[in-house]
């Protein structure tokens, strides 16, 4: 499935997207904290490596904050949606559990 830019911010959940000098910035709905992704290209796959600002550490994920084992797609569009989902699904899961949406759980990242 291929997917443009724009759809990515898109998905419920996700506001006030906007590209900057350096990548992306994106905010979760009832979470004021912006996260930022940048894209880096891999000289040695040549894929897109992401990396974010921030992380997310919610009830969903209640042992550590997560980090993403793969950051990195074949696209700009895969390595953009991969970054926004990997916190989107904890995220998502929360709030269906019946969880307020919260600042405490978007933690900076150790990897930024």
């Amino acid at each position: 499935m291929v997917w443009g830019l724009s759809s990515i911010f898109e998905e419920e959940g996700v506001k006030q997207f906007e590209a900057t000098e350096n990548g992306w910035v994106f905010q979760l709905e009832g979470i004021p904290t912006k996260i930022a992704i940048e894209l880096i290209v891999d000289p040695l796959n040549e894929q897109y490596r992401y990396r974010r600002s921030h992380t997310i550490h919610s009830p969903a994920n209640p042992a550590a904050p997560y980090y993403p084992s793969l950051p990195f797609g074949e696209t700009v569009e895969w390595a953009l949606r991969k970054a926004i989902m990997s916190i989107m699904m904890y995220y998502n899961d929360s709030v269906e559990k019946g969880h307020a949406p919260s600042a405490d759980w978007i933690v900076p990242s150790s990897l930024y």
